[in-house]
């Protein structure tokens, strides 16, 4: 049985503006035939060249395949390429729900990765000032290698 989502949607939204991307809750987007789609969380960095289109779903059991379906239609109708979309949810997914091309992600997890990248920027940005006056080049290699893992987000 889901739960009133707006809990969720706020924790996601508070997580993606720690990565720097502005976001915007329940959004609304429109397909060529002008009919309308809610997103729960809508987040956009760079002038909005980086969006990330974001269904939050908070589930006591296990949250059925048609939920995946529907936001994936969603996409599909609104010509969004999958790679721009996450799925968070609290819950348990149906094994059919892994295999939808979206990619999942309990909040648990979502948190811990996001941590792990602010963490680490700030990590790099304090050895910063030492590397770039001792080693130039390992700096830029750490820059290359954290830009990479960013990029999922």
């Amino acid at each position: 049985m889901p739960t009133k989502g707006t809990s969720l949607e706020k924790k996601v939204e508070k997580q993606f503006r720690r990565l720097g991307y502005s976001t915007e809750r329940n959004h609304y987007i429109y397909d060529k035939n002008n009919s309308k789609s809610e997103i729960d969380v809508y987040a956009k960095k760079y002038l909005g060249l980086k969006r990330r289109y974001i269904e939050c779903k908070d589930y006591h059991e296990n949250i059925p395949l048609k939920e995946l379906a529907k936001f994936k239609e969603v996409l599909s109708q609104n010509k969004i390429s999958r790679r721009k979309a996450f799925f968070i949810y609290h819950g348990k997914l149906t094994e059919r729900c892994k295999y939808t091309g979206i990619r999942l992600m309990d909040y648990k997890t979502l948190k811990k990765k996001i941590s792990r990248i602010v963490w680490g920027k700030r990590a790099l940005f304090a050895g910063a000032i030492t590397a770039a006056y001792y080693h130039k080049e390992l700096y830029d290699y750490g820059l290359q290698i954290f830009e990479k893992i960013q990029d999922i987000f």
